[in-house]
């Protein structure tokens, strides 16, 4: 039952980060201002989420792979 509810904070927990990026992301492109990089270029703020989502996916294949049992994590 613990492991349940542990589970269901840390699911909550990253649907908050992804919303909360997201309307951040969306704040950006309503604001009237393009952001420039340093060479002038216009940065496109949803880039900024793929590479996070991708970093994010990255880390969970790897956490997957070390919560082996008799490793100290927990069974799921």
């Amino acid at each position: 039952m613990h492991d349940a509810r542990l589970m269901n904070i840390d699911l909550a927990s990253e649907f908050i980060v992804v919303a909360a990026t997201l309307m951040r992301i969306k704040a950006k492109l309503l604001l009237p201002r393009k952001a420039v990089d340093d060479e002038g270029n216009e940065i496109d703020p949803r880039m900024e989420l793929v590479e996070r989502l991708m970093e994010y996916k990255r880390y969970k294949k790897c956490a997957g792979r070390s919560a082996t049992p008799g490793r100290g994590a927990r069974p799921s």
